[in-house]
């Protein structure tokens, strides 16, 4: 009955365990999906917003050199 008991409760953990690192993963993946869009998306429209309404009279220093 022991080993009955411990057999379920490793089973129950192994399930509890992956679905804890399936739900990590998707929300890992989620929030870097979320940074690296941002950063794709906000830089060029930065840069752009940047150059189309105050043109820099120096070489541009910050977010808006990733735009060359």
């Amino acid at each position: 009955m022991l080993l009955f008991y411990s057999l379920l409760y490793l089973t129950l953990f192994e399930i509890f365990q992956v679905l804890l690192l399936s739900i990590f993963a998707v929300l890992i993946r989620h929030c870097l999906s979320f940074v690296f869009n941002a950063l794709y998306v906000n830089v060029p429209m930065y840069c752009l917003f940047q150059y189309t309404f105050a043109p820099p009279a120096r070489a541009p220093v910050g977010p808006a050199v990733f735009c060359k």
